[in-house]
């Protein structure tokens, strides 16, 4: 009865550490909140930043195409004046009329090309102006990641505070924690004074007891005080049923709005996993977009170089005619040199019949003739070599499409009728044969079977180890290419690709891409069966695109420097004219490359500032699983100390019972009867000197008790419901409910 107050006062405390756990949790669930509205601005401003990137990378991109287009007009139009000029100096005024036509074009030619030139400087006084605009752009984009820079430094800092807040705040939790879990097991050296105090009731009720039996008139006060002893034990029994409910509530309601957080939670999660899908597919946008444009600017430059080529077959046309205009050669040795070209032409094929080759030397003409033929065969190869690799690439799609997974959706019937089908093609296909051979010495044979020596261990190599065969592929197209994409370069093959010829070097490039790409491809699928859901980080992506920033300045920078080698070198053959001056100084695109260099860095910044709240993020969701596991040890620490006190009461409850009826002793003897088929138990009810006895007869295959002899203690009605409660199970009788019934019975009759 002394101890009540202690488990109340108990219970009062763990009411006002469960309040105070509650309003934490509040309390870090709005901080969880705060910091993820706080990662989805910052990601909303870095989507911004990379938007505005990729516009200036456009920009930048369609600026050096226009430049180099507008520098290579230019150089062209200077070398022609050039060549007018001295050809009008050294050659004097012709008198036939067809040497005042030719002149008479090459005016309006030259005034044509003083037109154009006038266009291309105002064009380039335009582009000056946007590249000026585009700067003072830049400088204000400058200004505004350094103002976003600040802003998030300042969250950071307010982030950090709010964590350190929150860990003295989980530290002092845990103080607490730890100071009622020792106070918690405080009740295990109390159990030692409750069973000596119990006892020492126990020896107080069986001295009173043996009082009372030395009087016998005393019989009703003695029930009255242990039946009132009784009510007062199931009272609080009651009452502690009562707050151990009171208490599973609570502890029910705690759980239900732990249940609705981790559900926010998980709602929050999915989001954040929506954002990054968007970033990732947003990113792939960025890449397919820069494939677009270097494949784009790599037809440009064959359409330029094709344009070059023309204008280089061209001038040399006009260089022929002017040195034919310019030759003196005496009647007779003009008229046998008409004969001999005229038999000449009658023989050799008829290649362009724009070219007048009647002014002309025999060598000459024949070493013209040669050159364009040269530039046919030449035409006529990388025609043959396009014509078969498309040949391999139909091939390809028609064997992708015998085998795909819709000729699995077909009938029988209908995918018989589609493989024929593709069979024709494939057959029609092959009947195309078209081979381009290519011409090598010995040394360069050796070096090809060197190259393909290499390549078939780099294939054999991918069944044992496939992260070394792929470090092994990118080395080689490392040592093909002249700009380094990542890893290192193998010499060795360097060395053997250089004895090879410039196709061959062509097809181990392309064979080595091929090769890397599977690789890639073998990886996504690896990775893919061995967690299907796994997500990369975002950090990883973000770097894959300052790589391709910075592949696209140093191929700036590579054709910044091929535009001041050719504008040094003149082509042999001709006067050194001035050099052309490019539209962009090698100062001006010094300085954007710098500016390009620092929003990347600026964006390597931001991007690390995300990395660091979201670690921040993690730190936070690791604290509130940590709170979890602490608070479900608090619960089930409750639950433990309120079944021990059930526990306690119950065994003070069963002391105070076995007192009082610690005077009934319990006898029970069986024999068998004549049938076979019943026994009787004979159940003998003592108290001290007095006794009695209950004669039972027992069924054996029913298991029942089939009649009473207890007429001592109880009537027939006592009796047939006593037969109806009390069974026989394997054998044995539930003495339970038996001495439940014939105790109070014996206990009248005893005393």
């Amino acid at each position: 009865m002394e101890k009540q107050p202690d488990l109340e006062a108990k219970y009062q405390r763990l009411a006002t550490e469960y309040s105070k756990v509650r309003s934490q949790a509040t309390v870090l669930k709005k901080a969880v909140l705060e910091e993820q509205a706080k990662s989805l601005e910052l990601r909303e401003t870095i989507r911004k930043h990379e938007q505005t990137v990729r516009k200036h990378d456009q920009e930048m991109e369609s600026l050096t195409f226009r430049n180099e287009q507008l520098t290579k007009r230019i150089s062209v139009l200077q070398q022609e004046l050039q060549t007018n000029s001295n050809s009008k100096k050294g050659k004097p005024k012709p008198t036939d009329n067809n040497v005042a036509a030719d002149v008479g074009i090459l005016d309006e030619e030259f005034h044509r090309k003083i037109v154009e030139n006038a266009q291309l400087l105002s064009s380039i006084s335009d582009k000056d102006l946007e590249i000026a605009s585009y700067r003072d752009r830049i400088e204000w984009l400058e200004d505004k990641l350094a103002n976003i820079e600040k802003e998030l430094g300042n969250r950071d800092a307010l982030n950090r505070a709010k964590l350190d807040r929150l860990q003295t705040e989980n530290e002092a939790l845990s103080s607490r924690i730890k100071s009622a879990y020792s106070e918690r097991s405080a009740p295990s050296n109390d159990s030692a004074e409750k069973i000596s105090y119990w006892k020492a009731e126990a020896e107080k009720l069986k001295a009173e007891c043996d009082i009372l039996r030395s009087k016998p008139t005393s019989n009703e006060k003695l029930t009255e005080y242990y039946e009132s002893q009784l009510r007062e034990m199931l009272e609080i029994k009651t009452l502690s049923l009562a707050e151990s409910k009171s208490l599973s509530a609570e502890n029910q309601a705690l759980k239900a709005r732990l249940e609705h957080a981790i559900s926010e939670q998980s709602e929050l999660q999915k989001n954040l996993d929506t954002s990054h899908e968007e970033l990732l597919t947003t990113n792939q946008n960025y890449r397919s977009q820069l494939d677009a444009m270097t494949e784009h600017l790599a037809a440009q430059n064959e359409k330029i170089t094709q344009q070059s080529d023309e204008i280089e077959i061209l001038k040399h046309k006009l260089a022929t005619k002017n040195r034919s205009l310019n030759m003196d050669v005496d009647q007779p040795l003009a008229s046998s040199s008409v004969l001999t070209t005229s038999l000449v032409l009658q023989t050799m094929p008829k290649i362009d019949e724009n070219v007048s080759s009647e002014h002309k030397p025999p060598k000459e003409r024949i070493l013209g003739l040669l050159d364009l033929l040269e530039t046919h065969v030449e035409k006529l190869r990388k025609e043959a070599a396009q014509l078969e690799e498309d040949r391999d690439q139909l091939l390809v799609t028609l064997d992708s499409v015998r085998h795909t997974d819709l000729m699995n959706q077909l009938d029988d019937n209908d995918a018989d009728d589609v493989t024929r089908y593709a069979e024709r093609i494939m057959s029609r296909c092959q009947t195309v044969e078209v081979r381009v051979l290519t011409q090598r010495d010995q040394m360069q044979e050796e070096a090809l079977s060197q190259i393909n020596y290499l390549i078939d261990g780099l294939v054999m190599d991918l069944r044992n180890d496939h992260e070394a065969a792929k470090q092994r592929c990118v080395s080689y197209v490392n040592a093909c290419s002249s700009i380094m994409v990542d890893g290192i370069m193998d010499k060795k093959f360097e060395s053997a690709l250089l004895g090879c010829t410039l196709d061959d070097q062509k097809r181990v490039k392309k064979r080595l891409n091929g090769l890397l790409h599977y690789f890639e491809r073998l990886r996504v699928q690896i990775i893919h069966l061995r967690n299907p859901l796994r997500k990369f980080p975002q950090w990883t992506q973000v770097s894959d695109t300052e790589m391709l920033i910075r592949r696209k300045i140093e191929q700036m920078k590579q054709f910044n420097e091929n535009f001041k080698k050719s504008a040094e070198q003149p082509p042999p053959g001709k006067a050194i004219s001035a050099a052309p001056k490019p539209l962009m100084n090698a100062e001006a695109l010094d300085q954007l490359i710098s500016v390009s260099n620092h929003v990347v860095e600026r964006q390597s910044r931001v991007v690390e500032q995300e990395r660091d709240c979201q670690q921040s993020m993690w730190k936070i969701d690791k604290e509130i699983a940590r709170m979890k596991a602490e608070y479900s040890t608090l619960t089930n620490t409750l639950e433990e100390m309120q079944k021990l006190d059930i526990k306690m009461e119950l065994a003070a409850l069963k002391k105070a019972k076995a007192n009082y009826s610690s005077a009934l002793d319990v006898e029970i003897h069986t024999r068998d009867l004549e049938d076979g088929e019943h026994f009787v138990a004979v159940v003998k009810f003592s108290t001290g000197e007095d006794g009695n006895t209950i004669n039972l007869t027992i069924n054996r295959s029913t298991r029942t008790v089939t009649a009473f002899d207890a007429s001592q203690i109880m009537s027939q009605e006592e009796a047939a419901e006593l037969q109806r409660a009390v069974t026989v199970q394997e054998g044995r009788i539930d003495l339970r409910k038996l001495i439940a019934i014939v105790r109070p019975m014996c206990r009248e009759t005893t005393t």
